[in-house]
């Protein structure tokens, strides 16, 4: 059996078992794993380790959500270019 690290993150738990990383967003799947880990470490590791890595898209990551934080990037990047040329035109308008 690993050493086993339970971290509570905003939306969810990340569990470190070994040098294996996993993240549950809800605690009753957490308990789930932690429970067949408790009881046979193999067949939880064969269950729940996986070459492939899986992912899970919340609603944080939701296309409309994520079109508008690249408009927001977008925007702000601009604002900090024009923002540089400004300051740019200031140094060279000083003699």
């Amino acid at each position: 059996m690993h050493d086993i690290s339970i971290k509570k993150v905003n939306r969810g738990f990340v569990v470190t078992v070994g040098c294996q990383t996993f993240v549950f967003e809800h605690d009753k799947d957490m308990f789930q794993a932690m429970r067949d880990y408790w009881k046979d470490p193999e067949a939880a590791e064969k269950k729940y380790v996986t070459d492939k890595p899986k992912f899970q898209i919340g609603l944080s990551f939701s296309l409309p959500n994520m079109k508008a934080l690249g408009a927001a990037l977008k925007s702000t990047a601009e604002k900090e270019k024009e923002h540089s040329k400004g300051i740019a035109q200031e140094f060279a308008r000083r003699p």
